[in-house]
This record gives structure tokens, sequence and C-alpha cells, in this order.
């Protein structure tokens, strides 16, 4: 699945969402639209999640959008529906959570059995209880902040990004362990964190990765428990906000492995 800012139309219409299949790219409904007539924004992270309410895993959707579109037995005939910056495709066709949430989604998790959203509204993260979108705890940080992404890991839910303090500095890192958040920000660290990734790249258990826009010191974190710490070597680390880690699951290799996608010049690790 692929989701962004794009509209495909040689073969089929699909808008900021699509599915990749052995015979090429496949629509889910329409897509995702922002704004009255859409204008094919699209989502900007994907989640699958299993509500427990008796129908399986669905398709969740984050993002700018506003509206979502359904195909219809009727040939050119769509049905528009308020989705409010996410959604989710399960049985053919998008439905909304809710009123929605107020401003751009752009993660969704699951986690401890339930789904969040964070992005850029005010309480930056919020947790579904059907019919309503309940916002979780209150971060310590001013207006004017970044979420880039968030993963569940050893039962917190980690989220990372950049935001100012409310009494001063900044913080690239917080974690949620069920009932307050806490600043896990590497020491010294200049620039964004922009992205997680759990895996298993050693054969003693999943831990969890980070790669963000460093412009002083390694990009790449791991942590250890208690701390981060680098990873690999890297010479002349740049700022780039639109680093991203993704898992190779094993498959015939021995352990995961992990990518790093982004500017950097990799050293002899």
């Amino acid at each position: 699945y692929a989701a962004g800012n794009f509209t495909l139309t040689s073969d089929i219409l699909a808008e900021g969402v699509a599915r990749a299949t052995r015979r090429g790219w496949r629509s889910l409904g329409i897509g995702l639209r922002s704004g009255v007539g859409g204008d094919g924004v699209g989502a900007d992270c994907l989640v699958w999640f299993d509500d427990g309410l008796g129908g399986g895993p669905a398709l969740y959707a984050g993002g700018d959008f506003t509206e979502a579109v359904n195909t219809t037995d009727e040939e050119d005939v769509y049905e528009r529906i308020a989705a409010v910056r996410v959604a989710r495709w399960r049985a053919n066709e998008w439905t909304a959570l809710g009123d929605g949430l107020p401003s751009r989604v752009r993660a969704l998790s699951e986690h401890d059995g339930g789904l969040y959203a964070g992005g850029d509204f005010a309480e930056v993260v919020a947790f579904w209880e059907d019919p309503d979108w309940l916002p979780l705890g209150a971060l310590p940080v001013t207006a004017g902040g970044l979420l880039q992404a968030m993963i569940s890991f050893g039962g917190s839910l980690w989220i990372c990004g950049e935001w100012p303090l409310l009494h001063g500095g900044t913080a690239v890192v917080f974690r949620w362990d069920g009932a307050a958040w806490y600043d896990q920000s590497p020491a010294g660290w200049l620039g964004q964190v922009c992205d997680f990734a759990v895996a298993d790249t050693d054969g003693t258990g999943n831990r969890l990765f980070a790669v963000g826009s460093n412009s002083v010191a390694n990009p790449f974190l791991v942590w250890t428990g208690a701390a981060w710490a680098a990873l690999g070597t890297i010479l002349n680390p740049t700022a780039d906000v639109n680093a991203r880690l993704v898992r190779w699951p094993r498959g015939s290799f021995a352990n995961d492995r992990l990518i790093g996608i982004g500017h950097f010049q990799i050293g002899a690790d």
C-alpha cells in the first residue's frame, strides 16, 4: 500500500492511496481528498488495526484530507463522505471515524490494543474511543512543534519530531508509559528525530531504532533501555529532515535488516 499526494489516472483512478498487486496498482475506492470538490491530497500515514468488534483488521489512513470517495455499482457514480483527516478502509469502502481530528494527522499507530493518532493538533496525540477521539495526556510543550513519527515499543508509546518545551529548550523524543509523558531525547542532539523502527537485527530480540537530522553527530540511534546510543559510523552528518527507517523482515536472513533512507555518507562500519 502507498500513500501520498498523488493521482493515478493511466489505468485506474486512485487519489492519495493505492494498493500494489502483481498486475499493477489498484485503487481503494477513488481515494482521499481535501475540500469541496477535492484535489487529491491523500494520506500521510497508513496502519492496519483490528478494533475487536468482529470485522477483522482494517486499513486506517491519516493525513490532511476532509473526505473519502467510494465507488458504487453504477459506472462513474461515486459516493463522497465526510472523513476528516482519518478514515477506515474495510469491506471495499471508506468510512469515517467520528468527527475526525482538527488538524493534519502525520502518524497512526496501534498500541496496547488501541488506535492512536499524532499530528499538528494542540494535544499532539489522541486515541480512538468509539465514537470519539480523545486527547492523550498533555505534553509539556508550546505551539510550533512538529510530530514526525510514532511507534509502540516495550509497553510504551513513542513519538518523535521536534518541540519547544514550556520551560525552555527543545525535545525530540517523548515516551508515554500509560500515565504520563517522559522526555527521552538523545543528549546533545541538534535537529529533529524523524523516524522509528523496531527490529531484531542481532538475534537478541526487538530493539528500538531511530534516525534524524542531527547535523553534528551520527543520525542513527538505538535505544539501550536507559539511553540512546549511536549506531554504526556516519561521516559528515547532514540535517536531512526527510530521513526514514524501514525494517526489512529477516526472510532468508538470520536477522532483520534496517534500511536508512536519506542523505548520508556512511563510514567503514
